[in-house]
């Protein structure tokens, strides 16, 4: 009886703890269950949304949706597709445009970026990752992780980070239902991403079909009555540099192409935003892009 009371204390005293560690501590910077509940509600979600935006980390990490509907009048609500990798394979743009919802103003919103239309990217990993998760692990990623990612433990530096304040080097998130992770660090950082782009687009390259392919569907969706928007999602303009210099992207050529199908492109310019690591949006910057969407979308509505 004794050692059951014990027990019981221990439990007690330990849920006391973790509660006032949660209370006072930043949440841990990589917490399992949070980030598997987000990314299955987000490719499980349902077909009801009358804007879907699509693309890699840059727009995951980079486009504010609250942003982008705050824009926008009536009962419009829009969802982040983005995937870390993805690329526009026929698959993806299927999947994006599967989540709209039947009636009434459709929109697809494509975020490309060099990397998007390469052999490597239209693999799709991570989406094909969570598509896969079957049986009870879905289900509890679903639907106990909501419970579960509360109790995640903390590692030692990320309690020497929440008790001394320095997060350098370490990349602080926010998961939101609507499929954005806001996301910064401090200080910013672009020599990484720099360096890992520039290996990338040294051994690929864009593929041509894969465009051709894209440009094929998006005259499809046109013809369906969905309204398709694009924009190379903003980055730092030394890595757009790198980008066009070394990937064979085409920037120009392929926004004549979208519009000569029906397409809608959006132009930015590079130097109104910033990025934490030389290739992904600040949180100010992506709250900005969402903005400056939502503006291209009012005025198609007001025509």
């Amino acid at each position: 009886m004794q050692v059951k009371y014990k027990i019981a204390i221990t439990l007690i005293l330990t849920a006391i703890l973790t509660l006032v560690l949660k209370m006072v501590l930043y949440p841990p910077l990589v917490n399992t269950e949070l980030r598997t509940e987000f990314w299955l509600n987000k490719t499980y979600a349902h077909a009801d949304y009358s804007i879907v935006v699509g693309g890699d980390s840059r727009i995951y990490r980079g486009f504010s949706i609250t942003d982008m509907e705050a824009e926008l009048s009536g009962d419009f609500r829009g969802l982040n597709l983005g995937y870390s990798s993805a690329g526009f394979s026929s698959n993806y743009i299927d999947f994006m445009a599967n989540h709209l919802k039947l009636s009434g103003p459709r929109f697809l919103v494509f975020g490309l970026s060099p990397h998007t239309f390469t052999d490597e990217s239209i693999t799709d990993e991570l989406l094909n990752q969570y598509s896969n998760v079957k049986g009870f692990d879905r289900y509890k990623g679903l639907y106990l992780s909501t419970y579960l990612k509360h109790f995640a433990p903390y590692k030692i530096s990320d309690l020497h980070a929440a008790w001394t304040g320095d997060y350098t080097g370490k990349v602080k998130e926010t998961f939101y239902e609507n499929g954005w992770v806001e996301s910064d660090q401090n200080p910013t950082v672009d020599s990484v991403a720099l360096e890992i782009y520039t290996k990338i687009f040294t051994k690929v390259k864009v593929n041509e079909e894969i465009i051709d392919q894209f440009i094929h569907q998006v005259d499809s969706l046109h013809q369906t009555g969905i309204t398709v928007l694009a924009f190379r999602p903003p980055t730092n303009p030394k890595m757009v540099a790198v980008e066009d210099s070394l990937s064979g992207y085409q920037e120009d050529e392929l926004a004549n192409r979208f519009e000569a199908v029906g397409g809608i492109w959006i132009d930015l310019p590079v130097n109104d935003f910033t990025t934490y690591d030389g290739s992904h949006l600040d949180s100010k910057s992506a709250r900005l892009l969402g903005k400056k969407v939502g503006e291209a979308i009012r005025q198609i509505l007001s025509h």
